[in-house]
């Protein structure tokens, strides 16, 4: 773990030479180009090794749930490196954030990626796979697309009665 010290001494060359600056609350790059030729030349799986870290840090500092949006982007550009599990539960409280806060296209983002990485992790349980659905399908809805979340609340009403949970298919009924 690095210090503020050791950070500043590590950025102040680039800082001096005006290729990132300090925001008041993160360093940033100057240029969006030069960000991206930066992170480009970087191999694969340095890239994924170095969002891993980051991702670590910022699950390490105090309510890390406020984050969970930028967490899950971490999380997501550091697999395979990082937890398939840790990435699904971000994923989803960041899916769950959007849409309490009414950003039903962005929660469908982060709930697909949920769904998708959970799909990926045999220690995901079908009930949370069952509670992503029915998330997913909530925030579909409110996007107008009532076909596609008919399709995903009827998958999670499935699910439901694969695991025999009443309580989830009541929720699929009511969804």
């Amino acid at each position: 773990r690095c210090s503020t010290a050791e950070i500043s001494n590590a950025t102040s060359d680039a800082i001096d030479a005006w290729l990132i600056y300090h925001d008041g609350y993160q360093l940033r790059f100057v240029h969006s180009l030069l960000r991206d030729a930066l992170y480009h030349s970087m191999p694969p799986d340095q890239r994924a090794r170095l969002h891993h870290t980051i991702a670590r840090e910022m699950i390490a500092q105090p309510n890390p749930e406020h984050r969970a949006a930028e967490i899950s982007d971490q999380l997501q550009a550091a697999l395979p490196h990082s937890s398939t599990q840790v990435a699904t539960n971000f994923a989803f409280a960041a899916g769950t954030q959007a849409a309490a806060r009414y950003a039903y296209s962005r929660a469908k983002f982060y709930l697909e990626r949920a769904l998708r990485t959970a799909k990926d992790d045999a220690a995901i349980t079908d009930t949370q796979i069952c509670e992503i659905l029915l998330e997913l399908g909530q925030a579909i809805l409110y996007t107008g697309s009532r076909d596609e979340a008919r399709s995903r609340i009827l998958e999670a009403a499935s699910v439901a009665r694969r695991v025999d949970s009443k309580s989830l298919l009541a929720r699929c009924a009511l969804s």
